[in-house]
Protein backbone atom coordinates (compact mmCIF):
# COMPACT_ATOMS: atom_id res chain seq x y z
CA UNK A 1 0.00 0.00 0.00
CA UNK A 2 1.00 3.24 -1.17
CA UNK A 3 1.48 6.10 1.96
CA UNK A 4 1.09 10.10 1.18
CA UNK A 5 2.56 12.10 3.49
CA UNK A 6 0.67 14.46 4.89
CA UNK A 7 1.65 17.83 3.97
CA UNK A 8 1.58 20.90 5.66
CA UNK A 9 0.54 19.16 9.28
CA UNK A 10 4.02 19.92 10.93
CA UNK A 11 3.55 23.56 10.32
CA UNK A 12 0.01 22.95 11.83
CA UNK A 13 1.10 20.49 14.78
CA UNK A 14 3.83 23.75 15.68
CA UNK A 15 0.72 25.96 15.83
CA UNK A 16 -1.22 23.47 18.01
CA UNK A 17 -3.60 23.09 15.86
CA UNK A 18 -3.81 19.14 16.52
CA UNK A 19 -4.00 17.45 13.11
CA UNK A 20 -5.22 14.07 13.61
CA UNK A 21 -2.66 10.76 12.79
CA UNK A 22 -0.19 12.69 10.11
CA UNK A 23 2.17 10.69 8.14
CA UNK A 24 5.20 12.30 8.28
CA UNK A 25 8.64 10.79 7.55
CA UNK A 26 12.35 10.49 9.83
CA UNK A 27 15.15 12.17 8.27
CA UNK A 28 17.15 11.93 11.26
CA UNK A 29 17.31 10.00 14.36
CA UNK A 30 19.69 11.48 16.90
CA UNK A 31 20.85 9.40 19.67
CA UNK A 32 24.44 11.56 20.88
CA UNK A 33 22.58 12.14 24.15
CA UNK A 34 22.15 8.59 24.57
CA UNK A 35 25.18 8.10 26.92
CA UNK A 36 24.07 10.76 29.31
CA UNK A 37 20.05 10.71 29.09
CA UNK A 38 17.84 8.39 27.78
CA UNK A 39 16.31 10.72 25.09
CA UNK A 40 16.12 10.81 21.02
CA UNK A 41 15.26 13.05 18.96
CA UNK A 42 14.04 13.37 15.51
CA UNK A 43 14.29 15.16 12.30
CA UNK A 44 10.57 14.63 10.86
CA UNK A 45 9.40 15.81 7.50
CA UNK A 46 5.64 16.27 5.72
CA UNK A 47 7.28 17.00 2.25
CA UNK A 48 6.80 20.65 2.95
CA UNK A 49 8.91 21.37 6.19
CA UNK A 50 11.06 19.03 8.38
CA UNK A 51 11.45 19.68 12.39
CA UNK A 52 14.22 19.14 14.61
CA UNK A 53 12.90 19.41 18.07
CA UNK A 54 10.66 16.01 18.50
CA UNK A 55 11.26 13.54 21.03
CA UNK A 56 10.70 10.28 21.19
CA UNK A 57 9.04 9.10 24.13
CA UNK A 58 11.08 6.68 25.96
CA UNK A 59 8.93 3.63 25.54
CA UNK A 60 9.60 3.86 22.41
CA UNK A 61 13.56 4.07 22.13
CA UNK A 62 13.62 0.67 20.75
CA UNK A 63 12.66 1.28 17.38
CA UNK A 64 15.48 3.40 17.04
CA UNK A 65 17.74 1.20 18.76
CA UNK A 66 16.72 -2.31 16.90
CA UNK A 67 16.90 -0.33 13.58
CA UNK A 68 13.21 -0.11 12.80
CA UNK A 69 13.08 3.72 13.02
CA UNK A 70 15.94 5.01 10.89
CA UNK A 71 16.55 7.71 8.29
CA UNK A 72 14.00 7.68 5.43
CA UNK A 73 11.26 5.66 7.22
CA UNK A 74 8.09 6.43 7.04
CA UNK A 75 5.77 6.56 10.20
CA UNK A 76 2.09 7.80 11.59
CA UNK A 77 2.05 9.61 14.53
CA UNK A 78 -0.64 8.20 16.57
CA UNK A 79 -0.18 10.36 19.67
CA UNK A 80 1.92 13.63 20.67
CA UNK A 81 1.99 16.45 22.69
CA UNK A 82 3.28 20.15 22.26
CA UNK A 83 5.31 20.85 25.05
CA UNK A 84 6.25 24.79 24.87
CA UNK A 85 9.99 25.53 27.28
CA UNK A 86 11.25 28.92 27.02
CA UNK A 87 9.65 30.14 24.14
CA UNK A 88 10.37 27.18 22.18
CA UNK A 89 8.45 24.05 21.02
CA UNK A 90 8.77 20.58 21.09
CA UNK A 91 6.61 17.74 19.81
CA UNK A 92 6.87 14.80 22.05
CA UNK A 93 6.55 11.69 20.04
CA UNK A 94 4.12 9.64 22.39
CA UNK A 95 3.34 6.51 19.88
CA UNK A 96 4.92 5.87 16.47
CA UNK A 97 3.38 3.59 14.12
CA UNK A 98 5.84 2.67 11.83
CA UNK A 99 4.40 2.13 7.81
CA UNK A 100 7.32 1.79 5.66
CA UNK A 101 10.84 1.28 5.97
CA UNK A 102 13.78 3.25 4.32
CA UNK A 103 14.35 1.09 1.77
CA UNK A 104 10.90 0.87 0.47
CA UNK A 105 10.50 4.88 0.79
CA UNK A 106 13.95 4.75 -1.76
CA UNK A 107 15.01 8.14 -0.07
CA UNK A 108 13.81 11.27 1.07
CA UNK A 109 10.41 12.52 0.04
CA UNK A 110 9.84 15.88 -1.27
CA UNK A 111 12.48 18.95 -0.69
CA UNK A 112 11.17 20.08 2.99
CA UNK A 113 11.86 23.58 4.39
CA UNK A 114 13.26 23.72 7.73
CA UNK A 115 10.87 24.97 10.45
CA UNK A 116 12.36 27.62 13.21
CA UNK A 117 13.75 24.95 16.12
CA UNK A 118 15.21 25.96 19.37
CA UNK A 119 18.68 25.97 20.10
CA UNK A 120 21.06 23.23 21.15
CA UNK A 121 21.46 24.88 24.87
CA UNK A 122 17.53 25.24 24.70
CA UNK A 123 17.16 21.73 23.67
CA UNK A 124 19.88 20.09 25.97
CA UNK A 125 17.90 21.85 29.19
CA UNK A 126 14.67 20.53 27.95
CA UNK A 127 15.90 16.66 27.33
CA UNK A 128 17.90 16.52 30.79
CA UNK A 129 15.75 18.63 33.02
CA UNK A 130 18.82 20.16 34.26
CA UNK A 131 19.07 24.20 34.58
CA UNK A 132 21.49 24.45 37.34
CA UNK A 133 24.97 25.42 36.40
CA UNK A 134 27.82 24.14 38.68
CA UNK A 135 28.84 27.04 40.96
CA UNK A 136 32.28 28.10 40.10
CA UNK A 137 35.30 29.17 42.54
CA UNK A 138 34.77 33.00 42.48
CA UNK A 139 38.26 34.81 43.29
CA UNK A 140 40.17 32.06 41.77
CA UNK A 141 41.47 33.74 39.13
CA UNK A 142 42.40 37.14 41.34
CA UNK A 143 44.53 34.19 43.93
CA UNK A 144 46.01 33.11 40.67
CA UNK A 145 47.05 36.40 38.93
CA UNK A 146 48.42 37.28 42.92
CA UNK A 147 50.76 33.79 43.11
CA UNK A 148 48.30 32.04 45.13
CA UNK A 149 47.18 28.57 44.88
CA UNK A 150 43.55 27.80 45.34
CA UNK A 151 42.70 24.54 45.50
CA UNK A 152 41.62 22.44 42.94
CA UNK A 153 39.31 25.48 41.75
CA UNK A 154 36.07 25.44 39.67
CA UNK A 155 36.59 27.02 36.54
CA UNK A 156 35.13 27.59 32.99
CA UNK A 157 36.76 27.54 29.95
CA UNK A 158 35.68 30.58 27.60
CA UNK A 159 37.81 30.40 24.70
CA UNK A 160 40.78 28.23 23.02
CA UNK A 161 43.43 28.96 20.77
CA UNK A 162 46.09 27.15 18.92
CA UNK A 163 49.63 28.01 19.19
CA UNK A 164 52.13 26.42 17.16
CA UNK A 165 55.14 28.75 16.69
CA UNK A 166 57.85 26.93 18.01
CA UNK A 167 56.29 23.56 16.06
CA UNK A 168 54.97 22.21 19.09
CA UNK A 169 51.55 22.60 19.25
CA UNK A 170 50.04 24.05 22.54
CA UNK A 171 46.94 25.13 23.54
CA UNK A 172 46.09 28.66 25.14
CA UNK A 173 42.72 29.35 26.82
CA UNK A 174 40.64 32.20 28.00
CA UNK A 175 39.40 30.86 31.85
CA UNK A 176 37.01 32.37 33.99
CA UNK A 177 35.66 31.90 37.74
CA UNK A 178 32.32 34.05 37.09
CA UNK A 179 33.94 37.44 38.26
CA UNK A 180 37.26 37.29 36.54
CA UNK A 181 38.33 36.09 33.17
CA UNK A 182 42.36 35.87 32.09
CA UNK A 183 44.16 34.65 28.84
CA UNK A 184 47.23 33.71 29.82
CA UNK A 185 46.78 29.90 30.79
CA UNK A 186 48.08 26.93 29.23
CA UNK A 187 47.37 23.25 29.12
CA UNK A 188 50.03 20.46 29.17
CA UNK A 189 50.46 18.76 25.86
CA UNK A 190 49.12 15.58 27.42
CA UNK A 191 45.58 17.41 27.91
CA UNK A 192 45.82 18.41 24.13
CA UNK A 193 43.62 15.63 23.03
CA UNK A 194 40.63 17.41 25.52
CA UNK A 195 40.32 19.96 22.80
CA UNK A 196 40.79 18.12 20.08
CA UNK A 197 37.55 15.43 20.80
CA UNK A 198 35.89 18.83 22.15
CA UNK A 199 36.04 18.13 25.54
CA UNK A 200 37.50 21.34 26.69
CA UNK A 201 36.46 23.90 24.48
CA UNK A 202 34.12 27.01 24.72
CA UNK A 203 32.37 26.78 27.86
CA UNK A 204 33.31 23.62 29.48
CA UNK A 205 33.64 23.84 33.17
CA UNK A 206 36.15 22.32 34.34
CA UNK A 207 38.43 21.54 37.69
CA UNK A 208 41.73 22.30 38.10
CA UNK A 209 43.54 18.96 39.83
CA UNK A 210 46.85 19.66 39.29
CA UNK A 211 48.80 23.05 38.04
CA UNK A 212 51.37 25.60 37.42
CA UNK A 213 52.13 29.00 38.13
CA UNK A 214 55.10 30.59 36.44
CA UNK A 215 56.27 34.25 35.90
CA UNK A 216 57.94 34.90 33.14
CA UNK A 217 59.72 37.43 31.00
CA UNK A 218 57.68 40.89 31.26
CA UNK A 219 56.54 40.21 35.03
CA UNK A 220 53.48 38.28 33.59
CA UNK A 221 51.65 35.29 35.27
CA UNK A 222 50.93 32.11 33.56
CA UNK A 223 49.02 29.03 34.65
CA UNK A 224 50.00 25.94 32.81
CA UNK A 225 46.93 23.15 33.35
CA UNK A 226 48.62 19.33 34.37
CA UNK A 227 45.04 17.78 34.84
CA UNK A 228 41.87 18.60 34.91
CA UNK A 229 38.41 16.96 35.20
CA UNK A 230 35.34 17.86 33.08
CA UNK A 231 32.59 18.96 35.78
CA UNK A 232 29.80 20.30 33.50
CA UNK A 233 29.73 19.64 29.43
CA UNK A 234 29.87 22.35 27.16
CA UNK A 235 26.17 22.36 25.85
CA UNK A 236 25.55 22.10 29.66
CA UNK A 237 26.60 25.66 30.20
CA UNK A 238 25.76 27.08 27.12
CA UNK A 239 26.78 30.52 27.99
CA UNK A 240 29.38 32.14 30.09
CA UNK A 241 28.39 31.34 33.88
CA UNK A 242 28.23 35.06 35.93
CA UNK A 243 29.57 38.12 34.78
CA UNK A 244 33.23 37.66 34.29
CA UNK A 245 35.48 40.48 33.79
CA UNK A 246 38.83 40.67 31.97
CA UNK A 247 41.46 40.41 34.98
CA UNK A 248 44.24 43.27 33.87
CA UNK A 249 47.21 42.36 31.86
CA UNK A 250 50.19 43.70 31.80
CA UNK A 251 51.06 42.53 28.46
CA UNK A 252 49.20 42.33 24.98
CA UNK A 253 48.87 38.61 23.78
CA UNK A 254 51.52 38.60 21.17
CA UNK A 255 54.00 39.50 23.82
CA UNK A 256 53.07 36.80 26.25
CA UNK A 257 53.23 34.17 23.02
CA UNK A 258 56.74 35.50 22.75
CA UNK A 259 58.11 35.72 26.02
CA UNK A 260 56.16 32.15 26.93
CA UNK A 261 58.29 29.36 27.87
CA UNK A 262 58.33 25.72 26.98
CA UNK A 263 55.32 23.88 28.55
CA UNK A 264 57.12 20.50 28.52
CA UNK A 265 59.87 22.35 30.79
CA UNK A 266 57.31 23.47 33.24
CA UNK A 267 55.17 19.90 33.34
CA UNK A 268 58.69 18.59 34.02
CA UNK A 269 59.93 20.80 36.82
CA UNK A 270 60.42 18.98 39.82
CA UNK A 271 58.66 19.98 42.90
CA UNK A 272 60.47 21.75 46.21
CA UNK A 273 60.41 19.00 48.66
CA UNK A 274 60.18 21.47 51.24
CA UNK A 275 56.86 23.01 49.95
CA UNK A 276 58.47 26.24 49.48
CA UNK A 277 59.05 28.69 46.26
CA UNK A 278 61.41 27.19 43.98
CA UNK A 279 63.44 29.68 41.53
CA UNK A 280 65.43 29.59 38.74
CA UNK A 281 66.96 32.21 36.37
CA UNK A 282 66.54 33.04 32.70
CA UNK A 283 68.58 35.58 30.85
CA UNK A 284 67.16 37.92 28.73
CA UNK A 285 68.75 38.21 25.14
CA UNK A 286 67.84 42.01 25.00
CA UNK A 287 69.47 43.14 28.21
CA UNK A 288 71.42 40.35 29.23
CA UNK A 289 69.73 40.75 32.79
CA UNK A 290 68.40 37.85 35.09
CA UNK A 291 64.61 37.49 35.41
CA UNK A 292 63.70 34.92 38.11
CA UNK A 293 60.88 32.64 37.06
CA UNK A 294 58.58 31.40 40.15
CA UNK A 295 57.23 28.12 40.49
CA UNK A 296 54.66 26.89 42.37
CA UNK A 297 54.20 23.29 43.25
CA UNK A 298 50.22 22.35 42.77
CA UNK A 299 50.52 20.30 46.27
CA UNK A 300 51.70 23.53 47.99
CA UNK A 301 48.21 24.37 49.38
CA UNK A 302 48.98 26.39 52.12
CA UNK A 303 47.18 30.35 52.13
CA UNK A 304 50.38 31.95 51.57
CA UNK A 305 50.24 35.71 54.04
CA UNK A 306 49.89 38.74 52.43
CA UNK A 307 53.82 39.40 53.22
CA UNK A 308 54.40 36.57 50.21
CA UNK A 309 51.19 37.30 48.33
CA UNK A 310 52.96 41.14 47.83
CA UNK A 311 56.13 39.32 46.82
CA UNK A 312 54.37 36.90 44.32
CA UNK A 313 52.89 39.98 42.86
CA UNK A 314 55.93 42.07 42.50
CA UNK A 315 58.54 42.05 39.88
CA UNK A 316 61.13 39.57 40.88
CA UNK A 317 64.28 40.72 41.73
Amino acid sequence: MAYQLSQGTLMKIVKEEKPNHPILQCLRANREFLSRIARITLVLSDGVHSFGACVLAEEQNDLVMKGQLQQHTLLRLKEYRVILYKGSKFVICDDVELLATAEETGGRIGNPARLKQPDSYCAFHFLTGNEEHTKLTGGAVMELMCGKQPYQPILQCLGTTCISDTGVRRYRLVVSDGIHSFDTVMIASQLNEMVDVGSLQRYTVFQAMQYHSAVIEGNVRIVILLDVEEIEWWMEAGAPIGEPVPFGVAQKAADVNKGLPSASKLENENSNPSGTISSRHQTSKKSGNQQKIYIMPPQNRVEHDQTKAHLYCGASG
